[in-house]
């Protein structure tokens, strides 16, 4: 369930962010559920991958400097017999390394990489 409190966790810091209501780094950190220093690592985190965040200490709120927009999500759907051959395609799964690697800042657990291989 660690995974999914992330994604849940990133998603509401956007919502945040987007409508400029975070309140200083200790609130918003309260209001996350996290520690400051969690906060601060995850706001570089995402800054790094490219989110314009900035903080403006007159208003008291992080905020994105351009449009801006994150989806984290996971997708699950049952697949019958038919269909698990079709997305498939007779592939098998293996371990492979990930071109861009992501922050374990938003992994709580372990979690291996798998993609498909020919």
């Amino acid at each position: 369930m660690r995974l999914l409190e992330s994604i849940e966790r990133i998603n509401y810091m956007h919502l945040l962010i987007n409508n400029q209501s975070t309140g200083s780094p200790e609130c918003f950190a309260r209001k996350l559920g996290i520690r400051k220093r969690q906060l601060f690592n995850i706001l570089e985190a995402l800054k790094l991958m490219g989110a314009p965040i900035c903080y403006d200490s007159a208003r008291r709120t992080y905020y994105y400097s351009k449009r801006y927009i994150l989806s984290v999500e996971i997708r699950m759907e049952l697949l019958n017999d038919r269909d698990l051959n079709d997305v498939n395609g007779g592939s098998f799964l293996a371990e492979c390394n990930v071109i861009a690697p992501v922050p374990d800042i938003f992994a709580t657990e372990s979690i291996g990489q798998l993609a498909y291989k020919n």
